[in-house]
């Protein structure tokens, strides 16, 4: 009894000590490791002479283009396109089909912004969308000076900052409408940012971060700070705001569910570059030549390296397990470990480096399938319909005043590649209703045939009705197999093939045929036939029907799929 109770004391004396919390100094954090495939992830360099492409693992040569850039402003990248945009021409570098293609601009560009599949330019007062396409269309043209734009998710409005003197101007511009529907004045105004969805509004001035409602810019809330600020980054879970602040420097974080701060963690110095990961976990950012790994979910720096080379550019992979850095105008850059901050390779550049690009899904190669057989010709000349805003039959799928919702719903039609659009006009009660709308169509016969086939093929119900559209905004949807810019959508209707091609956004049936003795068996696919785009349906289990362009005609071809 009396050795229990003196080990029972024991344990008594040193329990204390085991819990006892660590001095701050004797405090380590651990970083976790970046964990990240980089099979076929492109490196997309551009110099003044050339696109050079990259295997972001082997880092050996893909492709190069050569082009000579003059007054270059911006590379973006939109899924397997990348465009070089300069101050009076765009050159579109398509890396699937490997070929570059220029287009000539009606005004000098003065800034660039993205939103999804839209590249949004703005010049003094005029704003300009350019699609994946290579197509340009005039969005607006205000009698005021811009300062920025930025295009909603849905690309239904936009968001234009005007400057004159000391006053900011912050206003929705309704791409459907065409008109000016709200606006508030700023004062010191910094940065604005859109969330994911297109809900609220980020707006940094210099002393505060503005949450405001998307849909009539009303403020939601306001967190001030004694600091000046003069950056942020947002998580793209949109659950953190970080903040970046001079005199004193620092980096706030912000969290978004309850608005509030939760973290500032003091800096020597003001980043000069920053950049956060596509997962959100990682900001790297560069502060007095040194390199920093910053944890978002700790907000804490984790590993730092100091860096010999100046740096302008810096960006990452979709995780940050490799980091790029470089100087515009220097004539080499350089990829580092996200894990260690240590060099893996310096990068020699043939001519002054302009902007760097860091893909995110695989380089793909082109591919070539053999098709064969036998076939039956249809012909499809049929004259071109105009486009230009007018009253136009339309397909109705929803109405709702719940916007996420209607988004919801917007992008899985979008999905199938529909012409589908949110018309967010009406109100009732004072509430905005959000209607989601298929197609815009001149003629009865072709919409009631497309109403047929998108419920035969996407079981979608709809109903007819008319509205005032502008045809633009749909021009994306379809794909292209006849190789004139313009694109095509097939549907089915039982054993009915419905081919419809999307001009400018107008959407006209050019195909419509029964095919007897065959029970389709899926819905339609893109196939790739060396340098063409085809149509495939399959049907009998082992069979396809491709729908192909050949001599201004569409060919109807059977043919077996090979087994094994």
């Amino acid at each position: 009894m009396k050795r229990y109770l003196v080990l029972f004391l024991s344990i008594l004396l040193l329990l204390p000590l085991s819990c006892k919390k660590p001095r701050e100094e004797d405090r380590q954090v651990s970083p976790y490791s970046i964990k990240e495939t980089l099979d076929s992830i492109p490196l997309i360099i551009a110099t003044e002479k050339q696109i050079e492409v990259l295997n972001l693992k082997t880092l050996k040569p893909f492709r190069a283009y050569p082009i000579n850039l003059t007054d270059f402003i911006k590379a973006v990248l939109l899924e397997n396109k990348v465009f070089l945009i300069c101050e009076k021409d765009i050159y579109l570098v398509d890396l699937e089909e490997e070929k570059v293609t220029k287009v000539h601009l009606p005004v000098k560009v003065k800034g660039v912004s993205t939103s999804k599949d839209n590249i949004i330019l703005y010049g003094q007062s005029s704003v300009f969308g350019f699609d994946k396409g290579g197509r340009l269309t005039k969005l607006a043209d205000f009698q005021k000076t811009l300062r920025e734009i930025h295009a909603l998710p849905d690309f239904s409005s936009i968001i234009a900052v005007f400057h004159k003197n000391e006053v900011y101007e912050l206003s929705k511009f309704s791409l459907l409408s065409k008109k000016l529907e709200q606006g508030i004045e700023l004062q010191d105004f910094v940065k604005l940012d859109i969330s994911p969805f297109g809900k609220r509004m980020y707006v940094l001035t210099k002393n505060n971060l503005l949450f405001l409602e998307t849909k009539d810019l009303e403020l939601i809330s306001e967190i001030p700070f004694k600091a000046e600020c003069v950056d942020f980054v947002i998580t793209a879970s949109e659950n953190k705001i970080f903040i970046f602040t001079k005199n004193p420097a620092k980096i706030i974080s912000i969290k978004r569910t309850i608005l509030k701060v939760v973290s500032e963690i003091d800096l020597i110095e003001t980043p000069v570059q920053k950049w956060i990961t596509g997962d959100g976990g990682t900001i790297f950012f560069v502060s007095q030549d040194t390199l920093y790994r910053f944890d978002t979910g700790s907000n804490e720096v984790v590993i730092k390296e100091v860096r010999e080379k100046k740096t302008d550019i810096l960006l990452t992979t979709e995780k940050g397990l490799r980091v790029i850095t470089g100087k515009k105008g220097n004539f080499s850059l350089e990829v580092i470990d996200g894990n260690t901050l240590l060099p893996i390779k310096e990068i020699p550049l043939n001519a002054k480096l302009l902007d760097i690009l860091c893909g995110r899904e695989p380089y793909k190669q082109r591919l070539t399938e053999a098709v064969p057989v036998e076939s039956t010709r249809v012909d499809a000349t049929i004259p071109i319909p105009q486009q230009h805003k007018d009253k136009y039959y339309t397909l109705q799928v929803s109405s709702s005043s719940i916007r996420e919702g209607a988004v919801k719903l917007y992008k899985k039609i979008k999905m199938l590649s529909l012409p589908v659009y949110i018309d967010s006009s009406e109100l009732k009660e004072e509430q905005r209703i959000f209607k989601v709308k298929i197609g815009a169509f001149k003629s009865r016969e072709d919409i009631d045939d497309f109403k047929r086939g998108i419920k035969g093929t996407y079981d979608l119900s709809s109903w007819v009705l008319e509205d005032v559209i502008e045809p633009y905004i749909l021009k994306e949807a379809g794909v292209d197999i006849s190789g004139d810019k313009n694109r095509e959508i097939l549907l089915l209707d039982n054993n009915r093939i419905l081919l419809f091609t999307n001009y400018g956004g107008i959407q006209k049936s050019v195909l419509n045929k029964s095919i007897e003795g065959i029970h389709f068996s899926g819905k339609p696919k893109i196939l790739k036939e060396e340098k063409e785009t085809l149509f495939g349906l399959p049907f009998n289990e082992d069979s396809t029907l491709v729908i192909k362009w050949i001599d201004d005609r569409y060919e109807i071809i059977k043919r077996k799929i090979p087994k094994g």
